[in-house]
């Protein structure tokens, strides 16, 4: 991942509730910006993961067509 950075905002009580979620050191984050950086990471490759698993039946349901499958 690349070091440059940019700013969003989020609202105050979604900032406060994940201060409080990251006061355990159980869950392994330092920042409110450590946090919010690994739910994108794993939303973003939930939605890659699900674009492949479309792809896989769409060429599933092209090869059903053909009569390979």
């Amino acid at each position: 991942m690349s070091d440059q950075r940019k700013s969003i905002t989020i609202s105050d009580k979604l900032y406060s509730i994940i201060s409080e979620r990251i006061k355990n050191p159980v869950n392994g984050f330092d920042s409110v910006e450590a946090y919010v950086d690994y739910v994108l990471e794993e939303v973003l490759v939930d939605d890659e993961n699900s674009v492949d698993a479309q792809e896989k039946k769409r060429i599933q349901e092209e090869l059903k067509k053909l009569g390979y499958v």
